[in-house]
C-alpha cells in the first residue's frame, strides 16, 4: 500500500460518477455483508465500526465505512466481496507536513484548514 496523497478538508468535496451524482444509501452495521466486516476487521482488528453508506459505482456496489481506530477516524471503501480498495484517515493538522500547509496557504491565502485526512489507495 502506498500513500497516494495529502490533503487538507478546506471545502468539501462531492463526487461524480459518469452518470449523474453518486447517491448514497445509508446502510445498518448489521446489513453489511459478512465480506466487508470480515475485510475491515482483518485491516483494522482493534476498530470499531460507527456508520456505513452503500453507493454504486459503475453498476456495482461500494461501501464507506467510517471507523474508530482509537481516537482516529478512518473512512474504508470496501466493494460486495470484501475488497478494501483505499481508505482515508483523519491527520492532525500540526502533522501534516509544512510543504503540504504552505502550497494550500498560498493557493488559498484567505482560507482556514479545519481537518486533514491522508488519503491510502490498495
Amino acid at each position: 500500500m502506498r500513500m497516494m496523497s495529502w490533503m487538507a478538508a478546506v471545502t468539501s468535496v462531492v463526487l461524480v460518477a459518469a452518470g449523474g451524482w453518486a447517491e448514497d444509501e445509508k446502510v445498518a452495521l448489521d446489513k453489511l455483508p459478512k465480506a466487508v466486516v470480515d475485510a475491515i476487521k482483518a485491516k483494522f482488528p482493534k476498530a470499531e465500526l460507527k456508520e456505513a453508506e452503500k453507493e454504486k459505482e459503475d453498476g456495482k456496489a461500494k461501501y464507506e465505512v467510517t471507523i474508530k481506530d482509537g481516537d482516529i477516524k478512518i473512512d474504508v471503501d470496501v466493494t460486495e466481496d470484501g475488497t478494501i480498495t483505499g481508505y482515508e484517515k483523519a491527520v492532525a493538522l500540526k502533522d501534516v507536513p509544512k510543504v503540504v500547509s504552505d502550497a494550500i496557504a498560498a493557493k488559498h491565502p484567505k482560507g482556514t484548514a479545519k481537518t486533514a485526512e491522508v488519503v491510502y489507495t490498495v
